[in-house]
Parts: structure tokens; C-alpha cells; sequence
């Protein structure tokens, strides 16, 4: 198996790693900063004029990972993706791009990070009817939150320290406004409904509204507050989503999920309540997901 991977931060080079360790072979990275792997080009033809089988696409945002996924697929590779921006908003037209050529769009990487979420949907729970799914989608608004709770932080205070700790960016707009979750949720309701939901319409609340105030009244109540993303399908295939901040109890299985850990609640016709848990960021539980991916193509 050969590959090549787009785009060398974080989590390609995590891919780079682990796939080596795999003995993947590795035929280009495309980066365009000058950086010392023997593999490296700062040509996208050069990538695309190769005879790898696989590209792995981890540069982030819609372009230009969009045009380059497409021409990847329209030359007959299969691709594997972490990029829920890209996902969200033209996977409908990869996958049938995929498909006409008879290669694999696969995204595990995109939702949960580390989780195998994509996989438990389309794969193991396919023969049953998921009808409403819910999850705690971001790390980092997470950790924010449970610093509120569980130290009295202010909101800018537990801001600040997701910063210094490397969990939330310079700038952390799409996490705490909510829209890293809403593109996640997106992907969530296609998986369950056929259709990909436009992320831009879903309602969405992120978490600068929170203050010390609404922490300690949920705590008067025995509940925490937690930002969730939420899809649901009714019984005509019609699907509802929204992303904002719940307050929720015990008896709420997401209700103890701390740090920058994520997990999702599945509710289906046949299998009922399951939960799936775990990192859902970093370089190397993002990595290994990629690479799972990887090894289906």
C-alpha cells in the first residue's frame, strides 16, 4: 500500500507516523513549507501524477482541499479525509464523485476524532433505524465547561487556559460559537437520513453566553451544562438538528463526559441507547482513525 498526504500539521504528520510504523509506504507529502521529509513537494501535480492509490487529505478548511480531493478522485485514487469543514459541505458530490470512478471517499476522522462513530452508523448498526443522535462533539468547548463547573472559572478564565494548554486556538471562534459542532452534526444527520443537512441552517448557540450564573443553578439542580449537537429523525425520514448549550442530569449517559473527551449517544429502533467514547482530537487518535480508513480502501 502507497500513499500521499496533503497537508503536514498536526494530524498529517500523526498519519505520517503511523503509517509508517504500519510499513505504509509513502510516496509524497505536500506541504508548502520547507520542512525536512525526503517525500516532501510543493506540487499538487506531482501528487496527483503519482501511482499511490490513496491520498490522504489533512490541510483543513474547503479550498483548496476541495479541488484537490476532486481531482484526486477523478483520477482514480481513493481518499481518506479528517476535514469535517470539507465533509459538511461537499460530501454528497465527493462521494458520488468517488463512485463514478470507482474509488473510496472515506471521513472517519471527521466526527469524534479517535471514535470509530462513522463506522458503528453506516457499518454496524446499519440493518437497524437510528432515529435521534446526540453528542458532546468538541474538546475544547467541553474542557471550557468543565473548568466553569469544577473550579469556578469564568468563562474567559477557562478560555485562557484552554489556550495555555494547547487545547483551544489563537483564535477559537468556530469552537465556542458552536460551528466545529454544527459541521460535525451535519455529517451525523447525513449519515442517518441519506441527505446532508445544510450546516449554515442549523440553529446554533455556542457557549460565550455561559456565565457563573447558569453553571451554579444547574449545579443547585444536580446537573452540569454541556454543548451538545443534536440530530433527529422522525418516522416519515424527516430530520431535525440543532447545537447549543444542555443542561443535563445523571441520568443523561453524556452527563459525566469531562475534559476535552468526546463521545456520541446513538438512540435506534432495535439496539436502543449506546454510547461510543473517547479522544476526539489529537495528532494520534485522529491519525489512527485516518489510517483505519486508509487500510478499507
Amino acid at each position: 500500500m502507497k500513499i500521499s498526504i496533503l497537508g503536514f500539521g498536526t494530524i498529517g504528520s500523526g498519519v505520517y507516523e503511523i503509517a509508517k510504523a504500519n510499513g505504509i509506504e509513502i510516496e509524497k507529502v505536500l506541504d508548502l513549507r520547507d520542512l525536512e521529509v525526503p517525500e516532501l513537494t510543493k506540487d499538487f501535480n506531482e501528487v496527483l501524477a503519482g501511482d499511490c492509490n490513496t491520498v490522504v487529505e489533512t490541510m483543513g478548511g474547503e479550498h483548496p482541499a476541495y479541488e484537490f480531493v476532486k481531482q484526486c478522485l477523478e483520477k482514480g485514487k481513493s481518499v481518506v479525509t479528517s476535514n469535517k469543514a470539507l465533509v459538511a459541505a461537499f460530501g454528497e458530490d465527493l462521494i458520488a464523485t468517488a463512485e463514478a470512478h470507482n474509488v473510496r471517499f472515506l471521513f472517519e476522522a471527521s466526527v469524534g476524532g479517535g471514535i470509530p462513530i462513522i463506522h458503528v452508523i453506516t457499518e454496524c448498526l446499519r440493518c437497524d433505524e437510528i432515529t435521534r443522535v446526540s453528542g458532546i462533539l468538541n474538546g475544547t468547548t467541553n474542557f471550557i465547561l468543565e473548568q466553569m463547573d469544577k473550579k469556578g472559572m469564568s468563562f474567559d478564565e477557562a478560555l485562557a487556559l484552554a489556550q495555555k494548554l494547547g487545547y483551544a486556538e489563537k483564535d477559537p471562534s468556530a469552537d465556542i460559537e458552536g460551528w466545529d459542532t454544527c459541521r460535525k452534526t451535519a455529517i451525523l444527520g447525513w449519515l442517518i437520513s441519506g441527505k446532508m443537512p445544510d450546516y449554515k441552517a442549523i440553529p446554533t448557540e455556542g457557549i460565550t453566553k455561559i456565565t457563573i450564573e447558569d453553571i451554579r443553578e444547574a449545579q443547585s439542580k444536580g446537573k452540569v451544562i454541556k454543548l451538545l449537537g443534536v440530530v433527529e429523525k422522525d418516522s416519515y425520514g424527516n430530520l431535525t438538528a440543532h447545537v447549543g448549550p444542555a443542561v443535563i442530569g445523571p441520568e443523561n449517559e453524556l452527563y459525566s463526559v469531562n475534559g476535552v473527551m468526546n463521545a456520541v449517544l446513538v438512540e435506534s429502533e432495535y439496539m436502543g441507547r449506546s454510547m461510543y467514547y473517547g479522544p476526539g482530537a489529537g495528532k494520534l487518535p485522529t491519525a489512527t482513525a485516518v489510517i483505519a480508513d486508509v487500510m478499507r480502501t
